[in-house]
């Protein structure tokens, strides 16, 4: 399921960057995101923080990107991805916020099971 997209031509969405190392916890939330809300969101999902990142630096809201990037406007990410945890990955984040890299504040939601 990793980096599906649902949704992805209905425009008006909020797009949600999912950031969990199990498919199938990835195919659970986006499930329930797409019965519960496919009208306001659409959902793109990854297995790592490196794809986070990756995706993230190619989003509108990385500085430079505003125009041309991919959707980004709200994170769920779960807090013991292995290698860079959530917990790092979203300090690494608040980082670029500060320093300008991104330019606006990401809402992130952490999850844990």
């Amino acid at each position: 399921m990793s980096g599906t997209k649902i949704d992805s031509e209905t425009s008006g969405q909020k797009t949600i960057l999912l950031i969990d190392n199990s498919p199938i916890n990835q195919s659970i939330i986006t499930k329930w995101l797409q019965k519960y809300y496919s009208h306001r969101f659409q959902v793109h999902a990854v297995g790592d923080a490196q794809e986070a990142i990756h995706y993230i630096q190619q989003s509108k809201v990385c500085a430079g990107n505003e125009d041309s990037g991919k959707d980004l406007d709200v994170i769920l990410v779960q807090w013991s991805l292995p290698v860079t945890s959530g917990i790092d990955l979203t300090r690494r984040i608040r980082v670029w916020e500060v320093e300008g890299m991104i330019v606006r504040q990401l809402p992130i939601i952490g999850m844990s099971w």
